[in-house]
């Protein structure tokens, strides 16, 4: 029997936080979603909610993105951590990776059924 897998969204914007959910939950019927729109929701999300899958936006105020993918990579090692970010620049490609993310991809990069795509292959896994 499959388990339930368990997908922690974290993006400080409402309408990709509900869209991202939306399409998670439409296309895969195994799964709870929880969602936050900052790093201290995320942790509190963490304490009862450890991530099979976390997608999260690293453009927070005060670093603290980067600071969310390290409490998920110690609270939960064998999260798989895609970043779906705006920010293109290499440095905070680098950075995310760093910081223990296993993914980072443009949200831009990642539309339609590219995301679908995503998704199916990263929750799949």
């Amino acid at each position: 029997m499959m388990h339930r897998k368990k997908i922690l969204i974290v993006d400080p914007s409402p309408n990709f936080l509900r869209q991202l959910k939306e399409t998670i939950e439409f296309h895969e019927t195994l799964v709870d979603v929880a969602d936050a729109p900052n790093a201290d929701r995320a942790r509190e999300v963490l304490r009862k909610h450890l991530p099979d899958v976390a997608f999260i936006e690293v453009e927070m105020p005060l670093d603290e993105g980067l600071a969310l993918i390290r409490s998920i990579r110690r609270l939960a090692p064998d999260s798989r951590i895609v970043v779906l970010t705006a920010n293109a620049s290499e440095d905070c490609r680098t950075q995310s990776l760093e910081h223990g993310a296993d993914d980072h991809l443009l949200k831009e990069a990642v539309t339609g059924i590219r995301l679908v795509d995503l998704i199916h292959e990263i929750i799949r896994r």
